[in-house]
């Protein structure tokens, strides 16, 4: 009788065994050599992503705060420096400029704009407060273009007619639109260019360069002074019936027809080189003074950013690219003066 062969003793039959074994073998191991590749590629990108996204949330806060007059002027600088500088995130609005000081010390905010003469009594009173001109802005004077009361004037005249607009000296008929708010343009105009030694309430006060243009627009015979880049964006872009006018002080006439932002550089210039000076009251140039022409230029005024101390790496970046070329687009803009273009 035949005996039945067993399989186990057929090496044909092992074969097939081992060899189904190893193929299964063969698959699980791609399988999950395949899965591990997955499964690592997924983690990289995952690993990136909340890289990148910790980037944008963990972004170094800045924040800035100060004149109004400077507010459109930061806020295009923060985005352009944003824009270069992803890692820093930059906050700007305005407050009152004696709000400034307080506000870098208490912490609210890191660097504060300061538009206008930083006076003494503020130093002293913040002896590590540190400050950096970045630019000049101009003070204009403007009239209702449609019924203007004058298209040129003389200092004495403009000085009397928005200081005591009844004086026989004054412009005849004008309506002086003045601002009754803390500015540092304000102060520069009262102070500086008329010379009084505080704010005058006169004319119809109101509140902001935007109040003073529209009530000029809206006003026949109306006078008044706001920032130079604010009424030109305002008769560009709103249609605001203001014109600039000119006017003869002592040493510079300044034409209405003249008044292109290129010139108004050269202007600017001739000023900073002529008046700026350090916190310690010594002068910015430092060439020979007769070489700078001593005009009395007024209306234009210094443009500060400032620090509670000496600025950290995130304030000196952001303060170091307001005083570069690459913010020379925010400052035109604006209608502001760039020292990085003088």
């Amino acid at each position: 009788m035949m005996k039945k062969e067993r399989v186990y003793d057929n090496e044909s039959g092992i074969s097939v065994i081992i060899g189904t074994l190893l193929l299964i073998l063969v698959v699980l191991v791609g399988v999950l050599a395949i899965a591990t590749i997955v499964a690592t590629t997924g983690n990289g990108v995952a690993k990136q992503m909340n890289t990148q996204q910790e980037g944008a949330v963990g972004a170094i806060p800045l924040s800035i705060y100060g004149s109004d007059d400077m507010n459109a002027l930061t806020t295009d600088i923060a985005q352009a420096y944003m824009s270069v500088n992803p890692s820093v995130h930059v906050t700007s609005g305005s407050i009152a400029p004696d709000g400034i000081y307080s506000s870098l010390i208490s912490g609210t905010s890191d660097i504060g704009a300061v538009s206008g003469k930083i006076s003494y009594p503020d130093l002293s009173n913040n002896p590590n407060i540190q400050t950096t001109q970045v630019g000049e802005g101009l003070v204009v004077i403007i009239v209702n273009k449609t019924n203007p009361i004058t298209t040129h004037a003389s200092y004495p005249a403009l000085c009397w007619t928005f200081s005591n607009p009844s004086n026989p000296n004054a412009i005849s008929g004008a309506i002086p639109i003045t601002r009754s708010d803390d500015a540092g343009i304000v102060d520069e105009f009262y102070n500086i260019f008329l010379g009084e030694p505080t704010l005058l309430n006169v004319g119809v006060p109101v509140n902001g360069d935007v109040a003073v243009i529209q009530g000029v627009s809206t006003t026949p015979n109306a006078i008044g002074f706001a920032n130079y880049g604010d009424v030109e964006n305002a008769i560009l872009s709103s249609n605001e019936n203001v014109e600039i006018i000119g006017f003869d002080d002592q040493i510079q006439r300044y034409f209405q027809n003249n008044m292109t932002y290129q010139n108004l550089t050269v202007a600017a210039k001739d000023n900073y080189l002529s008046t700026a000076v350090h916190a310690n009251g010594q002068p910015v140039w430092t060439g020979n003074q007769t070489m700078v022409p001593q005009y009395n230029m007024s209306l234009f005024y210094p443009l500060y950013y400032v620090t509670k101390q000496a600025p950290n790496s995130a304030e000196s970046g952001f303060i170091q690219y307001a005083k570069s070329p690459g913010s020379l687009p925010q400052f035109q803009q604006a209608g502001d003066f760039s020292i990085a273009g003088f």
